[in-house]
């Protein structure tokens, strides 16, 4: 059984500048460096058909390459009982159409639609309490992040392990971007 989602990876540049912004925050569980991603769609549980399909209708998706950017942090689901504190990325028609192709080819191995709508972000922290002491401070600190803008060139199917307070995630494919 796979527990599966398709992510784009960020170049290692962002991961560190991303790193050494988690570590100011107090009170929180940071996601690893190496694991900070931008979730495209998550998938769920899958058997050994299931993930053969999604991993071959994955192949049949194409986009050109492109370019994107943090844009500011933030927290889900509201300021005042935030669980996740997160990195934006900013709006990117590209970034919106590779992800609904993800979507059709993910409906098309037979997995449902996702019923949210695609809130493009990494996750930097997830939180189990109360807000973190210095965390208003941190978001008006934070609010006009930025990076370098990073060229998209592939995005890959990953499974992921859940162990005790964390996930270990492991690339299955990856899916190169052309055009």
């Amino acid at each position: 059984m796979y527990r599966l989602f398709v992510a784009i990876d960020l170049p290692g540049s962002v991961r560190a500048q991303l790193a050494d912004l988690g570590r100011e925050l107090d009170g929180v569980r940071l996601v690893p460096p190496d694991q900070l991603h931008l979730t495209l769609r998550f998938i769920g549980n899958a058997d050994d058909e299931c993930f053969q399909r999604i991993k071959d209708s994955l192949a049949t998706v194409t986009s050109p390459p492109f370019t994107l950017a943090l844009a500011g942090v933030g927290c889900f689901p509201s300021p005042r009982r935030p669980r996740v504190i997160w990195a934006g990325i900013t709006p990117n028609e590209r970034l919106t159409l590779l992800q609904r192709a993800v979507e059709k080819a993910v409906a098309a191995a037979g997995i449902p639609p996702e019923e949210r709508p695609f809130c493009p972000h990494i996750t930097l922290a997830r939180l189990k309490e109360a807000i973190p002491e210095g965390f208003p401070a941190f978001q008006s600190r934070h609010g006009g992040l930025s990076a370098e803008p990073f060229t998209v060139e592939e995005f890959l199917l990953y499974s992921s392990t859940l162990t005790a307070g964390s996930a270990l995630h492991r690339r299955e494919a990856s899916y190169r971007l052309t055009g």
